[in-house]
């Protein structure tokens, strides 16, 4: 009896609450401008900044699961410039989730601790068979 007050009270509030990943993933992005090649790309799961470089952009933390490839559409708006290296600074989902929609040739950066979790919790496993995670 229990567990089905508690069940019926989850699906209850995730029901008021109306937000799903599927449904974040299709609000759009807002895009900040901070510098001339420094951006911020708001919405979605949490926070984005975006580098632009002479040779290529680099990505701080990569949103939710299933918004990756929003957010690379997004970052062509602002650059045509090849995505090269995206940096996870916490392994939480809405900071390592969008990893696996980015190129393989894309380099991934943690810091060491940062990885290990992001193992432990199962975010870069389909990623790391695929080419490996490089830490500081």
């Amino acid at each position: 009896m229990k567990r089905r007050t508690i069940f019926a009270a989850l699906t209850i509030g995730l029901v008021l609450s109306g937000t799903t990943a599927a449904q974040t993933a299709q609000q759009p992005f807002r895009i900040d401008q901070i510098k001339d090649n420094l951006y911020v790309v708001k919405g979605g799961g949490g926070n984005t900044t975006v580098f632009v470089t002479s040779t290529g952009v680099v990505v701080v933390d990569s949103k939710e699961r299933g918004e990756g490839q929003a957010l690379i559409d997004t970052i062509r708006t602002i650059t045509d410039k090849p995505i090269t290296t995206v940096i996870n600074t916490q392994p939480d989902p809405d900071h390592v989730g969008g990893n696996i929609e980015f190129p393989a040739d894309v380099r991934i950066i943690a810091q060491r601790n940062t990885k290990k979790r992001m193992e432990k919790a199962g975010w870069s496993g389909a990623r790391s068979r695929r080419r490996r995670s490089e830490t500081s």
